[in-house]
């Protein structure tokens, strides 16, 4: 219904500003976002500062990226994960972005779950932290583990409102739509990481 449609908008656009806003606090420079979809934490990125650009199939994400200049080129994952690169991506597309300043990519609402193409999740995944300095994904707690392992990754934290909350499966799915974070949930299912 309508009601859920506006939540669930609202409760994009504040996940984003509390990631937009975390990463200008880890003095991240440039922000790479593999499916922004409305494009509202490209947005929120840019207006503290941060360079941006990603990729998207979606004619609406390219369209919302040459309105506000925003760099999302309409490009599969399948193509991405050809560059070895994020450099030479910029370079392919003239993105007008110093690769040698710190680099984040974001990847939410992709990872997790099962994929049909075991290889391109895994190819998925060396793209990104091949190439980024910070890493901001979605995914459940069996992948943050196994993540974890295979890229000896030393440390990470959970993104949220507060830093003694434990959210569900079932509760981060109902955050989608708006819902508040109380002290009442338990158990990690789906988190927001930086690596």
């Amino acid at each position: 219904d309508i009601f859920s449609q506006i939540n669930h908008k609202y409760a994009i656009e504040y996940r984003d500003e509390l990631i937009a806003s975390y990463l200008k606090k880890m003095e991240v420079e440039n922000l790479f976002d593999i499916g922004p979809d409305n494009c509202t934490l490209l947005l929120k990125s840019k207006g503290l500062g941060l360079k941006v650009s990603g990729i998207d199939v979606a004619n609406k994400a390219i369209d919302i990226s040459d309105k506000f200049n925003l760099n999302v080129i309409q490009l599969s994952i399948h193509d991405l994960v050809n560059y070895k690169d994020l450099g030479q991506f910029y370079k392919d597309y003239n993105i007008p972005i110093d690769n040698s300043k710190t680099n984040a990519i974001s990847c939410l609402n992709i990872i997790h779950g099962n994929w049909e193409d075991v290889k391109l999740k895994r190819n998925l995944l060396d793209f990104i932290f091949h190439n980024a300095d910070e890493v901001v994904i979605t995914c459940y707690e069996n992948e943050l583990r196994e993540i974890v392992k295979n890229y000896d990754i030393k440390s990470y934290s959970r993104l949220h409102h507060y830093n003694d909350i434990k959210v569900s499966k079932k509760y981060a799915t109902l955050l989608q739509y708006g819902t508040s974070f109380n002290k009442k949930t338990r158990v990690i299912e789906k988190v927001f990481s930086k690596f």
